[in-house]
């Protein structure tokens, strides 16, 4: 490996860590803390319901940036590699866009359970931010499957066929770069509208 490519694959390692630990966090059971006053009273129910969807909406926005971060690294690689992929830089090429493509899933599980629990007047958002966590998740993998297939042709020694899917891998990786990066916007602006919209009422 050459110093840049060592850089990159220390970062991604940073990257999943700082991945897996929010994850880890996100999914810490929490505790129930209703309203004062009568739990069952309709603002402190509309209070709770406000709180859980900008809660999710964060946390979606969270994971779809993480994937990004993931997915951004990945690419990195693998265009660092694009000229003379060896049997090795493929197999560590196509290990991250696995963990990519995990990352990618998540998020898209979080977008969906955002938009599932979006308030009336953050549901557009949280809907637009589901959307483009599925298309960087379907990119991801699709990615995960070119690099797969480069993966195989290097131990062939097929080096002009294992380009050509590393190239794929990449043009792969660019789309659901860019789609996770618009699922985190659109998620931090989901959640962004819940809490001015509880902190107005």
């Amino acid at each position: 490996m050459n110093t840049r490519t060592l850089v990159i694959a220390a970062a991604f390692a940073t990257c999943a860590a700082g991945y897996t630990a929010g994850d880890a966090m996100a999914q810490a059971p929490e505790k129930a803390q209703p309203p004062a006053g009568a739990s069952s009273a309709p603002a402190g129910v509309a209070a709770r319901s406000k709180a859980v969807a900008q809660k999710a909406a964060q946390e979606a926005a969270d994971a779809a940036r993480a994937a990004a971060d993931l997915v951004k690294l990945t690419l990195q690689l693998a265009e660092t590699a694009a000229q003379d992929v060896s049997h090795r830089t493929a197999a560590d090429i196509r290990e991250k866009a696995l963990k990519a493509d995990e990352a990618a899933k998540k998020a898209r599980e979080k977008a969906g359970h955002a938009a599932a629990t979006a308030t009336d007047d953050m549901k557009k958002l949280a809907a637009k931010a589901a959307d483009a966590a599925r298309r960087a998740a379907t990119a991801v993998h699709a990615a995960s499957g070119r690099a797969e297939e480069a993966l195989r042709k290097a131990a062939q020694s097929d080096q002009a066929q294992t380009q050509k899917a590393m190239k794929a891998t990449q043009d792969a990786l660019r789309s659901a770069e860019q789609a996770a990066r618009e699922s985190a916007e659109a998620g931090k602006q989901a959640a962004d509208k819940g809490a001015d919209t509880g902190a107005k009422k």
